[in-house]
């Protein structure tokens, strides 16, 4: 079975890869690892969401999550790929506005 989280890292960026839908199940693993990246040295996080077609209220709090920890510690957040499904579930909710600031190539 495939991970559905991985991380890559270069010496610019961290990037956390979500593979696959985010529903109720996968929150609390993106907690977690955001956790786990912050408690190290980090200057720069990246979401890349390139195989999420689907996300809901819980991946979205999650995703919030992650932007405001980046934020407290003062480290550069982006969140790229998103596909239009995702997009248009942001725009629908509301809420794109508090990610658009986060939102990369």
């Amino acid at each position: 079975m495939n991970e559905l989280i991985s991380i890559d890292q270069d010496k610019q960026w961290i990037t956390v890869n979500i593979h696959g839908d985010i529903d109720h199940t996968v929150p609390e693993q993106i907690r977690a690892k955001t956790d786990l990246i912050l408690s190290q040295p980090c200057r720069n996080l990246t979401f890349n969401l390139r195989q999420v077609k689907y996300i809901n209220s819980f991946g979205i709090s999650a995703l919030i999550y992650a932007s405001k920890k980046t934020k407290e510690k003062k480290i550069v957040f982006r969140l790229v790929n998103l596909s239009d499904e995702v997009l248009q579930t942001l725009k629908s909710l509301g809420i794109d506005h508090l990610l658009k600031e986060h939102l990369g190539g």
